[in-house]
Formats: structure tokens, sequence, C-alpha cells
């Protein structure tokens, strides 16, 4: 008997392993080794594990030894002030645990898996860009959410050397091993604590992405607009487990397929460059996005009267962000709430539009292109 606990997101569960063939006697699959028309090397393991390996000998991402799992649930999901939480009921986990064997198909490697109950998994391997990205898409046939949902589950290898940097913007560590997340847009919070109303915790993100980089040159995309968990070799030390949820109950097979790149690298640099060929990258912010932004508030003269301190100490600048341009209120001793209307105060701020064209004219030795208004 093997438990799967996973803390949260993760709901724990357990399923019996099946421990023997039909014929009553332990079966045993000779690991197979085989080559993808790019040239890249795909080994399987007597345990159905799959190591990728590029043309020029390059190590690239490896699943564990446990095969992949899919689990039917309800859900729950509830909102305060941008902060999300999601609670299952009902949830029946499918482990496909028995691995039954590969081959190779045409120009893609198929791995096939069982569960203890008859369900079938298959992990198909295949080129998705010569020498550059290699797929793993996972299909499942025999497990229906009924009016509920469905995810699915890959467990990658968590190698001593494993790394995993990435998932978005996250903030507060490079490396996310040894922790358990989902990535799910939300408000971010102010501070990273979760022990206030308004506060994130160490992974709301305005950004997460389901992908990581591995230092030794290689990266994992999961290519998914839904929600989906990870949990970095936390319930299990020798997996990472990618777990992505669908939605549609009323979903093809097709449909509910869980798919996943491998970037080749062989460079860190190499890696972020094939994601960005992949989802597109952001064009380069204007040169004066990358001088120093200075907070400001208080009103129109405070805001001049710090400019102009700013200019007199020789300090570079080229933007000033003011958050209170819509006026606010005094709540208590120190605490100021902004007016929520994004309407220009005018008493706070007279000829709002005249000031910002002002400064986006004054040039000085700090300011050579004029100074941005940024407001919140």
């Amino acid at each position: 008997m093997r438990r799967f606990t996973v803390p949260t997101p993760f709901v724990a569960v357990s399923l019996s392993l099946l421990a023997a063939s039909c014929g009553g006697g332990p079966s045993t699959i000779a690991p197979a080794s085989y080559t993808l028309p790019d040239g890249t090397r795909v080994d399987v393991g007597s345990d159905g594990a799959i190591s990728l390996t590029s043309e020029s000998g390059h190590a690239l991402a490896a699943t564990a030894a446990h095969g992949p799992l899919a689990r039917t649930f309800t859900q729950r999901a509830t909102m305060v002030q941008g902060f999300y939480t999601f609670r299952r009921s009902n949830v029946t986990e499918t482990s496909f645990s028995v691995f039954e064997g590969s081959a190779l198909e045409g120009d893609v490697v198929v791995v096939r898996f069982a569960s203890a109950t008859g369900e079938r998994a298959t992990l198909t391997v295949g080129v998705e860009t010569p020498d550059v990205a290699t797929s793993i898409e996972l299909e499942v046939e025999g497990v229906t959410p009924g009016e509920g949902e469905l995810s699915y589950a890959i467990p990658f290898a968590c190698d001593d050397d494993a790394t995993f940097a990435g998932f978005g913007a996250q903030y507060h560590q490079t490396d996310q091993r040894g922790e358990a997340f989902p990535l799910w847009v939300e408000e971010q919070g102010i501070g990273r604590t979760g022990t206030t109303a308004i506060s994130g915790d160490e992974h709301t993100s305005y950004f997460p992405m389901p992908w990581w980089l591995d230092w030794r040159g290689f990266g994992v995309l999961t290519e998914t607009s839904a929600r989906v968990n990870v949990d970095l070799c936390v319930t299990d030390a020798d997996a990472a487990w990618i777990e992505t949820e669908h939605r549609d109950p009323d979903a093809t097979n097709e449909q509910r397929s869980m798919r996943t790149l491998v970037f080749h690298g062989p460079s860190a640099r190499e890696v972020i460059t094939q994601l960005g060929d992949r989802v597109g990258r952001p064009p380069t912010p204007p040169s004066w996005a990358f001088s120093p932004w200075i907070g400001m508030q208080g009103g129109r003269e405070a805001v001049l009267s710090e400019v102009q301190e700013l200019e007199d100490a020789e300090i570079p600048f080229s933007a000033v962000w003011v958050q209170d341009w819509p006026g606010g209120r005094v709540i208590s001793g120190d605490i100021y709430d902004l007016y929520y209307h994004w309407i220009a105060d005018e008493t706070l701020y007279p000829d709002l539009a005249g000031l910002v064209s002002d400064l986006r004219a004054r040039t000085s030795a700090t300011s050579p292109r004029g100074i941005r208004f940024l407001a919140y």
C-alpha cells in the first residue's frame, strides 16, 4: 500500500498498487532506448521512467517512476479581495502505477501504463521542434469526471541536482524545490506573509506561469490555460508533480490531454530564448523606464518641490509615481485611503493635465528626456 499524501492544494488519498501480473507472479519489462527523428534519445526504464538526451549528448528532463495520476473531484472556489481559495471534495485518485511497456510507433515513442482497476494512460514523446523542443503528452482512458472536474498529473524526476527556477513572477526565492503551490492569477497582496486580509503569501502572483528552468540547461513548459498545481519534491522526494485541472465535463479525451514541452537549451540563456520563441516575449520598454522612478504624493506643489530638490541634488530619475492623484481621506493616524473613482482631485492636483505636460517638457542634467508622470 502506497499512500500518496499531498499538502494543499493537493488532497490526500490512497490507492493499493498492483503487485503482481494477471498470472499471479511478478512481471519485469526490460529497459528500452529509442531515437526520435531529430536525434533525441528516449530511454525508458523497466519501471516506465523516461529520460531524454539531446543528439549532442546533453541530458534533458526525466520523469519519475511513479507513473501519472488522474483525479476527479468537485471543487468550490471562493474569492475575497482578489485572493482565491479552492476546496476539493469527493476526490477520487487513479494512479497509473503499472508499467505495461513502450514502443516506437512511427515518429513517436509511446509509453503505456495501467491502473490497478484497469484504466489506461499513455505518455507520447515526440519532436516538437527539431533540436529545440521535445513534447510529452499524457492521455487517459476510462477516467470520467461525471458532473465534477478532472485533473492530470505527471511526475518529473527530482534527482539530487534538479532545480526549479521559474513559475512566472515568484519573489521569495529563485529555486522553488521543496515548495507546493498553485499557479493561478490572483491578487498579489501587500507583503508576503498571508497573515492579513490584504497580504499575499509566498506564491500569490499577478503573473504565474506553468514552466521552469533547470540550471543544468533545459526547461519544461506545460501548455495550458487551466489552473496548475505544482508539488516540487514535497510529497515524494524523487518526484515533481505537475497537475493541470480540466473544468469542462463534456470535453473529449483529446481536450483533456496534458501536454508539456522540454526545451533543449543547452544553456539557461538558450532555454529562455526557446521559451520566448514559443510563447512570445514582451517588447523592450523605452529607455526611460530603466532609470529610477520616484514615488511622491501630497499635491501639485509637493510634487514640484520634490522634483526641484532631486534636480538640485543631481539625483538622476526619469519618472514620478503619484498614487494620490484621485485624492483620498485619512482613516486614522497615518492610514490614508485612496479614492478609487479615477477622477483627478482638483484640490490636490489642479490642472493635472497641465502638470503632466509641464513635467514631460522639463529637461535637466538629471532628466535629459523629461519626466514622466505615472499614476496608480
